[in-house]
């Protein structure tokens, strides 16, 4: 399956500062000149729990996420990346805290800016990161604790279109995360009827 990476929005943001493009997002070197080690450590929690967010499981039909890309891309040369020492031995155990996650979980629950949030029309947003991933843009002020069926149904439906479009329909028909799309809209059909 195609890797799909959550994003939280002043991930994205941070990187349109520094001059960088998304697609900068499967290669953990250049993201270490510009994120700060909190938000790296965030940003591969939000992924290694990727139920906080879309409310259930998605098991790996979403990849095996962020920490793979990461492995993956440092361990192309012949010659081990020094990042992958950081990778292993400094980001995956802070990534690992359970105050890390939350705090980035807070952030997506909280509304920072109120009136740069009412000007969004939509709380996430797809985008392409390359030959090997997929985001999905989150933006904070739409998420609560408890994330809400309608809202899910929306989320999962945005994955499964990025899925759609690098699988064919009967694999991505197989995954958690279709299953789970058709019970969501299961229920919406039960509770208009």
């Amino acid at each position: 399956m195609r890797d799909v990476i959550l994003i939280p929005s002043w991930i994205a943001e941070s990187l349109a500062r520094g001059g960088r493009s998304l697609s900068d997002l499967t290669d953990l070197a250049k993201l270490r000149e510009c994120l700060s080690l909190q938000d790296l450590a965030g940003l591969l929690a939000l992924n290694q729990n990727k139920a906080r967010v879309l409310g259930f499981d998605p098991g790996f039909c979403l990849g095996y996420g962020l920490h793979s890309v990461w492995t993956s891309a440092l361990l192309q040369p012949a010659n081990a990346h020094p990042d992958f020492e950081f990778l292993a031995n400094t980001l995956q155990p802070l990534a690992s805290d359970a105050n890390i996650l939350n705090a980035t979980i807070s952030r997506l629950t909280g509304a920072e800016n109120p009136a740069s949030i009412a000007q969004l029309k939509q709380p996430f947003e797809k985008c392409d990161l390359g030959a090997r991933a997929s985001g999905v843009i989150l933006y904070p002020g739409f998420f609560n604790n408890v994330v809400d069926a309608d809202f899910q149904f929306k989320l999962v439906d945005t994955i499964l279109q990025v899925l759609y479009v690098h699988f064919p329909h009967s694999e991505v028909g197989r995954t958690d995360l279709a299953k789970r799309y058709l019970q969501l809209l299961a229920e919406r059909h039960q509770s208009v009827g």
